[in-house]
């Protein structure tokens, strides 16, 4: 017994620290017994006598009867997950939830709120933040989305095999409902997860069913935050209960099916009631999770490398184009290039082949679409690239709309029922579009089935990228910096930036060839890009003091532009380099004006620049 109370102690201080940024007063650990055990103690605990060679250690969650503080199992939060993503070990056979040790009064008068979440640390989270604010909830912890339904026997099967049987939790019964608002705060990362989605909607109507007041509270996207405990720590105690307080009230959604047409109605007032489920992406703000996209651009201008960089990427977690991704399982369908060019890509862009991207070098399957559609019902991955489209949707006519979108229907459907992100390539159409939206070769369909419209372009030396989003952030045309070495992509400078560097160079190029002051037509004439390009370049180079700029700027006095020191700064009318009295420095041109060893600086006075701004 002393071993163990020693234990104990020594266990407080590691549990303290990590949840110390949730706020949670280590009094309230110590009531709850919350503490650190090694992975000796965990696997005594919880009677673990396998998985040799891994560690067990981690924080210890006692479960409690809340009406008389009884222990009825534990749960261990590991300090590292296991090698199959294990975070969490449970006791086996309990089948209680996580309640805090304070609420044995708040069982039964149900003008207190209870909040629903999925771990342990949050429902801790939540009881200080009640305490520091005065208010009265009951937090719960379920123990994971499904974690209100616990294991309660074995069901004869009508072979004679035995079947799991699971119901809701005997925890449940302890708490009065009828009338009681009850608030699922679940973790944000539910929202666009079917799966996770439908346990949600599922306790929502089990507590329904008790008689409870249901309501959805989502959790924010944002840096740092999943649960409830981490937006505590990240935004802090209002930016919580303003979360709570918007909470949105759930009614099972009344759908009418109609056994003749096969169609699902469902209520304006459910739709309006329905939560709002926050937009999860796969690149921030460009490509939606459960979208699909599509890169047009004309041959060779590098549709391919912007999808292997992409997907090095997202399989990675890393930023893309200074933007970051969700991290996940890539396919990548080579449909027209040699493995050897992939692998020299993939190699150059410095994968080493950890990365979970899975290539299929070869054409499609004879099935096409409907073959992709099952892979990634399959495997569920976080992006699939088609590259390029038309060699997998076999599209006889690809003017025609409603083949073409017919054909396309499949990948929209898959996109958003798994919440993969398809992206595809297509050839861009010859000429430039006024309308980027028309871009892609062929039929219309085509960019009005994407999500988003990736659209890059070639000029000269430049490569350029523009997006068109039906969700999200539109990106301006941007530069396309491309590194020969790494093949991999960054973005430079907005199209007009850059147009207006190349017109700075061109201005400084024509002033010094012109050897005299230029009125800002002559300069709009012999420099080439847009007059409003011209127009920011000169006003850039005044400013920063490259160019001077003359004249009153007043009709029959223009403004006029010069390289400075060039020898006609502030002598007005000029036209050429002049001297005051040529004869005396005809006669004292074999003098040394300035001895050669002289150390002292020569001063030239400040030019009077207060008003450089090129009026446009």
């Amino acid at each position: 017994m002393l071993t163990r109370l020693a234990g104990a102690a020594m266990g407080a201080e590691p549990a303290n620290e990590a949840l110390a940024k949730f706020k949670i007063p280590p009094e309230s650990l110590e009531e709850t017994g919350v503490r650190h055990q090694t992975d000796y103690e965990v696997r005594e605990l919880l009677g673990i006598h396998g998985r040799e060679g891994q560690d067990l250690n981690g924080i210890v969650f006692p479960y409690r009867d809340p009406r008389n503080g009884r222990v009825l199992g534990h749960r261990v939060r590991l300090d590292k997950p296991l090698a199959d993503g294990t975070k969490y070990l449970s006791e086996q056979g309990c089948r209680a939830l996580f309640f805090p040790p304070t609420c044995s009064s708040e069982l039964e008068p149900t003008s207190i709120a209870a909040v629903f979440v999925e771990a342990e640390k949050s429902a801790l989270a939540l009881t200080a933040l009640a305490d520091r604010c005065g208010r009265k909830l009951i937090p719960i912890a379920v123990g994971g989305v499904w974690g209100w339904q616990r294991r309660s026997g074995l069901e004869l099967t009508p072979d004679g095999s035995r079947e799991l049987v699971t119901s809701p939790s005997p925890s449940l019964d302890w708490v009065v409902w009828k009338g009681r608002k009850a608030i699922l705060a679940f973790d944000s990362n539910v929202a666009g997860r079917r799966d996770l989605e439908r346990a949600r909607l599922a306790l929502a109507a089990e507590l329904r069913k008790r008689g409870a007041q249901v309501f959805i509270a989502s959790v924010p996207k944002r840096d740092g935050v999943n649960g409830p405990d981490d937006l505590i720590a990240v935004a802090g105690d209002s930016a919580t209960l303003e979360m709570l307080d918007r909470a949105a009230p759930f009614a099972p959604m009344k759908a009418t099916r109609s056994t003749r047409t096969g169609f699902v109605l469902m209520r304006l007032s459910d739709l309006l009631t329905k939560p709002d489920a926050p937009v999860d992406y796969v690149l921030e703000n460009v490509l939606v999770a459960g979208g699909v996209s599509g890169i047009f651009a004309k041959p060779k201008v590098g549709k391919s490398t912007f999808a292997r960089n992409l997907c090095l990427a997202v399989a990675r977690g890393e930023d893309f184009l200074g933007l970051k991704t969700k991290k996940g399982e890539c396919i990548y369908l080579a449909l027209e290039e040699r493995e050897e060019d992939i692998r020299k890509d993939f190699r150059a862009m410095g994968a080493d082949g950890s990365e979970p991207i899975y290539v299929h070098a070869a054409s499609a399957p004879a099935e096409g679409i409907a073959a992709l559609c099952d892979l990634v019902r399959e495997r569920k991955p976080m992006l699939v690239v088609i590259d390029p489209l038309f060699r997998l949707a076999r599209i006889r006519d690809e003017n025609a709309y409603a083949e073409t979108y017919t054909a396309l229907g499949p990948l929209i459907d898959v996109a958003r029922e798994v919440g993969t992100h398809v992206m595809f390539s297509h050839h861009a159409g010859k000429g430039m579009k006024a309308d980027s939206v028309d871009s892609p070769l062929g039929s219309t369909a085509i960019g009005g089935a994407v999500s988003t419209l990736i659209v890059l372009k070639r000029a000269r030396d430049r490569r350029t990228i523009e997006t068109i989003q039906r969700v999200g952030v539109d990106m301006p045309e941007t530069v396309l910096e491309f590194n020969t070495e790494t093949r991999q992509l960054s973005l430079g400078g907005t199209c007009f930036v850059a147009e207006c560097e190349e017109c700075e160079a061109g201005i400084l190029e024509f002033l010094k060839e012109a050897g005299e002051p230029q009125p800002q037509a002559q300069i709009r004439e012999e420099v080439k890009g847009q007059t409003r390009a011209i127009r920011a370049a000169l006003t850039a180079l005044v400013k920063d003091g490259r160019v001077v700029r003359t004249g009153d700027g007043k009709k029959g006095k223009p403004f006029e532009y010069e390289l400075p020191n060039s020898g006609f700064q502030g002598i007005a009318g000029t036209r050429k380099p002049e001297s005051k009295n040529q004869s005396q420095l005809a006669e004292n041109k074999e003098r040394i004006l300035v001895p050669e060893d002289s150390q002292e600086s020569i001063l030239v006075p400040d030019i009077d620049q207060s008003d450089d701004t090129v009026r446009l």
